[in-house]
């Protein structure tokens, strides 16, 4: 009975691993119950060390395998499609055909500037076939031979750009070397550091200071330490912040003057009006209605104000170079010389009327003389108003007696 019994579980063992080597070569293989395969080929020069195995992407994403590559025995010429850079001409020659099994009929997908391309899947080795759909309005005719590059990898790409640039490396190296050179020497401020013992105390000396001076800001010494340390600034900003934010809260409820003018549509409407009124203005000056549209829509009052300025520099003209006495005023010089002359005469003559000199002095200063000449004054006015009203009795008898 014990013996059946291992039998038993040696025999479930057994069909155990045969189960799971079967669903490891299922997974391996990439079968797949349901799915329809395609067999495509692709036609390349060089396929740069491609491989059965090797994934397919198709939209980025693993669309099948490369099931077998093979040396034609007779090379082909396959079309290259549009805008593929490398190719000059239309056809390539192409001695390696590749046989690919995908999970997805490409040709429902491809369009006439495909591009198929072999390249590195990584740094450390093997190779992919990246196919890219185009962009054009036409697609590929279905069974149309399809044709793959394989641009250099990348440490070619690297080999072919240090052979191109052969001098210059070797050049780069060159000044490298004496720089190294250079700097062993202590020429140079590279070297003076490396080898030179007053500039490298120099340099630890500037070190030290700097050290000093982060020490001083970390503590708060100084202007820039307290900033950095000292919380008041920092509190002050957000109480102003605070402020700013409290007097935006107040505009936006319409509080305040330029709360009431941001909020109040009442102020919007006589804005509007105004612009309104001032744009109907402008309407009518450019419509050359009022004094201000006349002045510049009327050209007969343009032609005048021009007339006037005409005139205005005739004036001046005769003013500078006639014989006018405006003319001799600005350019006389003998008159200016008498002017500034009277100019002096007259404040001689209000300086002796201020200092008492002279009979206009004494009829300003002196009250006795100024009552005496108003006293003179009013009998003289006395006597010709008596020898007003008698002249008509003196005349009578004058002509009376005188008859006689």
């Amino acid at each position: 009975m014990k013996s059946r019994n291992y039998d038993v579980t040696l025999g479930i063992i057994f069909f155990a691993a045969l189960l799971g080597l079967g669903v490891i070569t299922i997974v391996l293989s990439d079968f797949a119950l349901g799915v329809e395969v395609y067999r495509v080929k692709f036609y390349a020069s060089d396929i740069g060390f491609l491989r059965s195995g090797d994934p397919i992407l198709l939209h980025g994403m693993a669309a099948g395998k490369v099931e077998s590559v093979n040396r034609l025995k007779k090379p082909v010429l396959i079309s290259a499609p549009k805008d593929i850079s490398g190719i000059s001409s239309g056809e390539v020659r192409c001695t390696v055909m590749i046989w690919a099994k995908l999970d997805v009929d490409p040709y429902l997908h491809l369009k006439e500037d495909y591009k198929v391309i072999i390249e590195d899947r990584g740094l450390l080795g093997g190779k992919l076939i990246r196919i890219e759909v185009g962009e054009e309005n036409l697609y590929m005719a279905a069974e149309s031979p399809l044709l793959a590059t394989a641009p250099p990898s990348a440490l070619q790409a690297a080999g072919q750009i240090i052979d191109e640039n052969r001098a210059a490396l070797q050049k780069t190296i060159q000044q490298l070397a004496e720089f190294a050179e250079n700097a062993n020497q202590a020429q140079g401020t590279l070297g003076l550091l490396i080898n030179d013992q007053r500039t490298r105390e120099l340099v630890e000396n500037t070190v030290d200071q700097l050290s000093l001076v982060a020490q001083n800001l970390t503590g708060g010494d100084g202007t820039l330490g307290k900033l950095l340390t000292d919380s008041a600034p920092f509190d002050d900003a957000k109480v102003a912040a605070a402020d700013l934010r409290s007097a935006m809260e107040r505009i936006r409820r319409g509080e305040g003057s330029i709360g009431k003018f941001i909020q109040e549509d009442g102020i919007y409407t006589d804005v509007n009006a105004l612009v309104a009124e001032a744009r109907e203005g402008l309407s009518d000056v450019w419509q050359g209605q009022g004094t201000l549209g006349k002045l510049i829509s009327d050209e007969a009052l343009y032609n005048k104000a021009d007339q006037l300025l005409l005139d205005l520099q005739a004036i001046g003209a005769m003013a500078s170079e006639g014989d006018g006495m405006i003319a001799h005023l600005l350019n006389d010089g003998e008159l200016y010389d008498k002017t500034l002359q009277m100019v002096s005469e007259a404040q001689t003559v209000f300086h002796d009327i201020r200092e008492g000199n002279g009979l206009v002095a004494a009829l300003i200063n002196d009250e006795q003389l100024l009552d005496d000449f108003r006293s003179i004054l009013n009998q003289v006015l006395g006597a010709i108003e008596d020898a007003r009203e008698t002249t008509p009795v003196t005349s009578l008898g004058s002509f009376l007696f005188g008859t006689f």
